[in-house]
């Protein structure tokens, strides 16, 4: 009995051994698996995490790159999420470049309208520097060269009223303007300064904006006016007082006097007619400075309009001693222009009568017209009296005699009228002279325009 109870110990004790031997064998092979799973596992978390920080470092450079260049997009590839990522920064990137584009649009569209505003425009900041400045205001300043954001006022413009305008409106944020006159340019503008702010921007005062506006043309304009006035009243006033004086006399005493009545009849007569003949003048210059009266163009001889002022002024021309005679090589030329044949015949012949009146008997009146390879040219040479070097400039003004004494020589306007004639035709006309030597006035008209 007590060996069959030794060999139950016996078996129990072998199928414990065994048992243990199977379970520590399951746990072994199963440790090794889960090592191994885990380890695959683990590699495949870092396999995936660097392939998605490789894909966030592309994504990364590709937006680094849109701030260089703004058309790149980053490659529409990957998995479905890095997909969708990149879908979604490439529509913020056209939205960000469509939008930038409209703003530079909208900013060239700016520049262009200020560039072409006939007001110089400046924009400055709190410290005086230049935000923006137009082409009107570098004409204005005479700038050499156009400033940057840089620059500050008082590198552009060394106007001490230009720079204490501007600092004193950011100072005072009041609106205050300025008339000044820049001897640099020979310039006077009106600079009005004004203060601007940016809507929401906490610091309130951002600047000024100078406004110059260029006031020369006005204030020539205006002297031209004044001259005018005053030089119609004194070419009027002679006349009139003429007309006063002779009805005055005829009144007192001479009515009764057919012989003296008539004398001062005519003299009444001409002073009419010197004072309509300055209106006619007036008016036909105030029509060609504003372009009202049209020309007749046609094709004519040049050289026959010669003729004929020749024919014309020869008999004055005899009566006063002077040899008046067309040169040679022109008199049977042909040279053609298209010009409006009445207005060109007067020109010719105010350029003749100016001559015949400042040449003395024994002197010579020549008339020549030559066809150059560009141009026309048509002389009225004389050896007369002559222009001085001071009243040579101004001969082509309104109103302007050589001699204001002589009352009689005319209104002063026949120059001006033949230089508006000429340049109406595209061409010019010019003077030269010297004092005791004689004149030479020489018309131009160029081919394109004259054949």
């Amino acid at each position: 009995m007590f060996n069959r109870f030794s060999l139950r110990l016996m078996i129990i004790s072998c199928s414990f051994t065994v048992i243990t031997a199977i379970v520590l064998s399951f746990l072994f092979t199963g440790l090794a698996v889960g090592i191994v799973v885990a380890s695959v596992g683990f590699l495949f978390a870092v396999y995936a995490a660097n392939l998605i920080v490789r894909n966030f470092t592309g994504i990364r450079d590709d937006i680094l790159k849109t701030d260089l260049d703004p058309d790149h997009r980053i490659p529409d590839k990957g998995p479905v999420e890095i997909y969708r990522i990149t879908r979604a920064v490439n529509r913020l990137g056209d939205s960000l470049l469509s939008q930038k584009n409209m703003e530079r649009s909208e900013r060239l569209k700016l520049n262009s309208i200020l560039d072409g505003m006939n007001e110089g425009i400046i924009v400055i900041k709190n410290d005086l520097a230049v935000e923006y400045i137009n082409k009107s205001a570098i004409n204005i300043l005479d700038v050499d060269a156009e400033p940057d954001s840089t620059n500050r006022l008082s590198s552009i413009t060394k106007n001490p009223d230009i720079n204490y305008l501007a600092d004193q409106t950011i100072s005072t944020g009041n609106i205050l303007d300025i008339e000044i006159d820049l001897l640099e340019s020979n310039r006077s503008i009106l600079v009005t300064s004004t203060p601007f702010y940016i809507p929401d921007d906490p610091e309130g005062l951002n600047g000024a904006i100078l406004i110059m506006t260029d006031l020369t043309y006005l204030k020539r304009l205006n002297v031209t006016r004044r001259e005018f006035i005053s030089n119609a009243s004194h070419e009027l006033r002679t006349p009139i007082a003429a007309i006063k004086s002779s009805a005055e006399t005829l009144r007192m005493r001479a009515i009764d006097d057919p012989k003296t009545a008539k004398k001062f009849l005519s003299m009444i007569e001409e002073d009419v007619k010197r004072i309509e003949r300055l209106v006619n003048e007036l008016m036909e210059l105030t029509k060609l400075q504003s372009g009202e009266i049209p020309l007749q163009i046609a094709r004519v001889d040049a050289v026959e309009i010669l003729n004929r002022a020749h024919n014309r002024f020869s008999d004055i021309c005899d009566q006063n001693q002077i040899n008046f005679e067309i040169e040679p090589n022109t008199k049977n030329a042909q040279i053609f222009a298209n010009v409006d044949l009445n207005k060109f015949e007067q020109v010719i012949g105010n350029l003749i009568s100016n001559a015949i009146k400042w040449t003395d008997a024994g002197g010579f009146i020549t008339l020549s017209c030559l066809d150059k390879p560009e141009s026309i040219e048509i002389k009225v040479i004389d050896n007369g009296r002559g222009i001085s070097a001071e009243n040579l400039p101004h001969i082509f003004e309104r109103f302007f005699k050589i001699d204001s004494s002589r009352a009689d020589e005319g209104t002063g306007l026949g120059l001006s009228i033949s230089r508006h004639i000429i340049e109406l035709h595209g061409g010019e006309i010019t003077a030269e002279s010297e004092e005791n030597v004689g004149s030479e006035f020489t018309i131009v008209l160029k081919k394109n325009n004259s054949n």
